[in-house]
């Protein structure tokens, strides 16, 4: 997918141009920018469309993110038609872990 491609589906998602511009990143990394390897595109897409599915706990302590719905991330790799399911969820379960992390920090 070129970026013009990515740019307009993040905008259609909701995203600011300039979250936009610290996802993909330019010309000019010295802003601390990041982007996503084409690689890992498909598996960043299916993150973003489940970004609000995860088990969450609220208790005395405060909030608990468990992990993703996997009922909705089936549904999400239905959706999108992908058939490289086994690959997209490993990849995803490599993102749920590391968002867990920043998610539940005190």
């Amino acid at each position: 997918m070129r970026r013009a491609e990515k740019e307009k589906e993040l905008r259609a998602w909701g995203m600011s141009d300039d979250d936009i511009k610290r996802m993909l990143g330019n010309d000019n990394t010295e802003d601390g920018g990041f982007g996503v390897f084409p690689e890992n595109w498909r598996v960043f897409e299916v993150f973003w469309r489940v970004k609000h599915q995860w088990h969450v706990v609220v208790g005395n302590s405060g909030v608990f993110y468990q992990g993703l719905r996997y009922p909705a991330v089936e549904s999400v790799l239905r959706m999108l038609k992908i058939d490289d399911t086994e690959d997209i969820f490993n990849g995803l379960n490599i993102m749920e872990l590391a968002a867990k992390k920043v998610l539940n920090e005190d």
